[in-house]
């Protein structure tokens, strides 16, 4: 992300808005790369919730300032898991931001909360390794 003056608060900090939309921007990768696919969600008539969200603006930035974001699966429990985010400035490493969601997988027919594959549970398996 570029920031741009509208992006930012009267502090000089990340609006929350704009973090969130990174965060959920980002958040379909780690997903995918912890083996909730889309394609098992559109075969299972499974979709990807979010239930809640923190939002830590941690830094102030500049307009023009390049962001990089990293995020990573921080944990499950049962039929939820975490997932943290960090925004950092790529000029010298500064976190700008950082949060964490708590997601989860529904049916879309019963709107329920269902399982987490397979596939997730191998990825996170292979995370404690």
């Amino acid at each position: 992300m570029i920031v741009a003056t509208d992006d930012l608060d009267a502090a000089g900090r990340l609006r929350t808005d704009r973090i969130v939309a990174c965060f959920s921007d980002g958040a379909s990768h780690i997903w995918e790369h912890a083996g909730v696919t889309t394609a098992w969600l559109n075969t299972n008539n499974h979709g990807r919730v979010s239930v809640e969200m923190k939002v830590q603006p941690v830094a102030g930035v500049e307009p023009g300032e390049v962001l990089g974001m990293i995020s990573r699966v921080a944990g499950h429990q049962g039929r939820t898991f975490r997932l943290a985010h960090t925004l950092r400035s790529l000029e010298d490493g500064r976190p700008v931001a950082r949060g964490e969601a708590c997601c989860l997988v529904m049916n879309l027919e019963t709107r329920r909360a269902v399982p987490l594959p397979e596939s997730f549970t191998n990825y996170m398996a292979d995370q404690s390794l």
